[in-house]
């Protein structure tokens, strides 16, 4: 598989400002690619308690994970954004369809 991976370094205090970010890399890529295939909001953990917690709060604790996917002809295109131990990561994935490893891979 062929894939390119762009990891998106900002060191924001809230929460809030990655969810500003990720909405506005979203509507970036809805204007390349159109209408996503998918748009999810992902729960790990006690849904009340999620509830009960802003959107922020609940990406900083890992709560939430956010994954919107785009399918192109010859591309599959994830936008992701989760937390682990308080640390909010927001890449862009593109995954090329079809692809084949080459059979002879080794020696030069």
């Amino acid at each position: 598989m062929h894939s390119g991976l762009y990891i998106f370094t900002e060191d924001f205090s809230q929460g809030s400002y990655y969810i500003d970010m990720y909405g506005a890399l979203k509507d970036s890529l809805n204007s390349l690619y159109g209408e996503p295939a998918s748009d999810k909001i992902r729960s790990r953990g006690d849904r009340d308690l999620i509830e009960m917690l802003d959107s922020a709060t609940a990406l900083s604790l890992g709560y939430t994970g956010y994954r919107t996917v785009w399918n192109t002809s010859t591309t599959d295109i994830y936008l992701t954004m989760d937390s682990s131990d308080y640390d909010i990561n927001v890449y862009v994935e593109y995954r090329q369809k079809g692809y084949e490893q080459p059979s002879n891979t080794g020696g030069l």
